[in-house]
Order: C-alpha cells, then sequence, then structure tokens
C-alpha cells in the first residue's frame, strides 16, 4: 500500500534547485593560517602581570607619589598595549570570520525562521479558536444535558404528587427540579500535534497600542497616545499602586547630560558628581 507523504516527497523531489556554484563559508581572501597559527605571547603576559601589581603598590600621596604614579600609568599602558598589540590582527580576523559566517547563516536560515514563527502564529491562533468552539459546543450539550435533568426532576415530582406522596418529598423534588444540574458532559479532545505544543506568552504593552505595532517601543519612538500611557504608570508607581521595578532609567542618557552640565546639573531627584580618572597625553578617554 503506497502512503501519500507530502513531506518526504519534497524532500527526495529531484528538481529541488540547487545552487550553480558552490558556496564558500570563507571569503576568497580570507587569511586562515594567521588565524589558526595565533599564540598569545605568556611572557608579554607575565610582565603586564608584574607591572600590574609593581603599579598598584605605588603610594599615590605628595608630589612624589603623583608622579611615581604617573610613571607607572606610562610603563603600564606601554605594556598594555603591547599585549592588546599581538591580539589585534587575530580578533579582528575572528570578528571579520565571525560576522561572514553569521551573515551566511542568516542567508540560509531566515526565510525558515520566519516561516517558523509565521506558521507557529498560525497553529495557536486555530487551537484557541477551535478551543472556542469546542467550549461552546460544551456548554450548549451541558445546558441540553442540565434541561433533561430537570425535566425528569419535574416528571417525577409530578408522579410523587399524583400518588399522594408526603408534600415535604414532592417539594424536594420540585426544588431539585428548579436547580439540577447533569454530570458534566465529556470535553472533546484537543487536536493532536506531534511535532509542536502552542503555548500562550503573555506580554504588556501600553494600553492602546495597536496589535500590529512594536508592543515595547523605546521612548523616542512612541506615540503621544503611549507617552500618556507611560505617564500615567508613572504616577501609579508614585502613588504607591505599582512597582517602582517596572521602569528602569536611561543613565546613558542622564549621564550625558551630567557630563555636558557639570556642576549645573540639575535633575529633581539626581545629582551630578566628578568620577576620577587619567588618559594618556594627547588621547582622548
Amino acid at each position: 500500500m503506497t502512503v501519500n507523504d507530502p513531506i518526504r516527497d519534497l524532500l527526495l523531489d529531484d528538481d529541488l534547485p540547487v545552487p550553480a556554484a558552490r558556496v564558500d563559508v570563507l571569503p576568497a581572501d580570507f587569511p586562515l593560517p594567521r588565524l589558526i597559527k595565533f599564540v598569545p605571547d605568556a611572557a608579554k603576559k607575565a610582565r603586564l602581570d608584574r607591572v600590574t601589581a609593581w603599579a598598584l603598590e605605588i603610594a599615590v600621596t605628595g608630589t612624589n607619589g603623583l608622579e611615581a604614579a604617573d610613571a607607572a600609568l606610562s610603563t603600564l599602558r606601554a605594556e598594555l598595549e603591547a599585549v592588546r598589540a599581538d591580539f589585534d590582527e587575530p580578533k579582528k580576523l575572528a570578528h571579520r570570520l565571525h560576522a561572514h559566517i553569521t551573515t551566511l547563516l542568516g542567508e540560509y536560515t531566515a526565510a525558515a525562521d520566519a516561516a517558523i514563527k509565521t506558521i507557529g502564529q498560525r497553529i495557536f491562533t486555530e487551537t484557541r479558536r477551535l478551543e472556542a468552539v469546542a467550549a461552546e459546543e460544551r456548554r450548549q450539550r451541558q445546558a441540553a444535558a442540565d434541561a433533561a435533568e430537570r425535566a425528569r426532576l419535574a416528571r417525577e415530582a409530578e408522579a410523587a404528587k399524583a400518588a399522594r406522596a408526603p408534600a415535604e418529598a414532592v417539594r424536594e423534588l420540585q426544588r431539585q427540579a428548579e436547580t439540577a444540574t447533569a454530570a458534566p458532559v465529556e470535553t472533546a479532545p484537543a487536536p493532536a500535534l506531534k511535532g509542536s505544543t502552542p503555548i500562550a506568552r503573555w506580554l504588556a504593552r501600553p494600553k492602546g497600542t495597536p496589535a500590529t505595532a512594536d508592543p515595547n517601543p523605546k521612548i523616542a519612538d512612541m506615540t503621544p497616545l503611549q507617552i500618556a500611557r507611560v505617564v500615567e504608570l508613572v504616577g501609579a508607581i508614585v502613588a504607591g499602586q505599582a512597582s517602582i521595578t517596572l521602569i528602569e532609567i536611561n543613565w546613558t542618557a542622564v549621564n550625558a547630560r551630567a557630563r555636558s552640565d557639570k556642576s549645573a546639573f540639575q535633575v529633581p531627584g539626581l545629582e551630578a558628581f566628578e568620577s576620577g580618572a587619567t588618559r594618556a597625553k594627547g588621547r582622548r578617554a
């Protein structure tokens, strides 16, 4: 018996498109030997470690201490640059190789990754629709079963009354006929999926954000309505109705403002301060 398997037929299709040329993982001019033969200079590391430990032992006190620390920093920077220089070429080659392979991987997999997301959303949406249909069918069957049970009890109450049963027993049957429910009806089994499991993922977004828009935009990209919702959230935090952990301060923007304003920096709740450091003369930090 021949079983029709479209996936198997597709994978065995001799007419599948094949690239006309070989795909090279490495760029044609990539100097791979220089990368794979790189060996860090252990002697330079040992020297850098010794200079680092020596520089940290200097007591930076008074004029002599400042001059000694300044001289130590010059030596330490020179040794550090020597180590970095050894790593510079292999680091650049590795980054170039990583970028090339990552780009190549994207070219191979982007369409499939997007398809998995799209089909997964379709499966989830259809699963939810079928669940809603099944829930409504179950509700209707349960309502019919409950009505049948109450009708049965009503007939029993009438029969008991006709048979001159005790009034209390008749009233009990009549009460049950008004409120009785049948045994729960069976729920239709969920669709059987062999390779996927629909999952619900709950996220948050500013109220009123369209379903097709970015649910978590940056402040700079928000619409006026979304900005108003953020202000509403901040107000709830101030009133103690929401946790302050729901927001984060943009320290990059705040520190840029502090560097610009210096001692004139004025933002409610924040202050500017000096954080000392040095840089080699002739260079920018």
